[in-house]
């Protein structure tokens, strides 16, 4: 599955906050397709909840206007992920 893999990764060393080439990271991804299991996982092992997305970045998600994942969530409609984003400091 996508969380063993990811786990398989950050085993190996991957940076858990590492954000894509247009300043995305794991935890935006999760939160704004509403991958509650691989959102827990990247809590879990260090994400930050509170990273921000670059003014200069170019969009290819659901909705571009988000700039933390706690807003990607809310924006695409994923209650359970914001939760587990608030709780855990977002």
């Amino acid at each position: 599955t996508l969380a063993v893999t990811t786990l398989s990764r950050l085993a190996r060393g991957a940076k858990v906050n590492l954000p894509n080439s247009r300043g995305i990271t794991p935890l935006m991804w999760a939160s704004a397709f509403g991958h509650l299991p691989m959102a827990e996982l990247l809590v879990h092992t260090g994400a930050n909840v509170k990273a921000t997305v670059p003014e200069s970045y170019t969009c290819d998600l659901p909705d571009c206007t988000f700039k933390t994942a706690l807003e990607a969530a809310q924006m695409n409609g994923h209650p359970d992920i914001v939760a587990l984003l608030k709780k855990s400091g977002a």
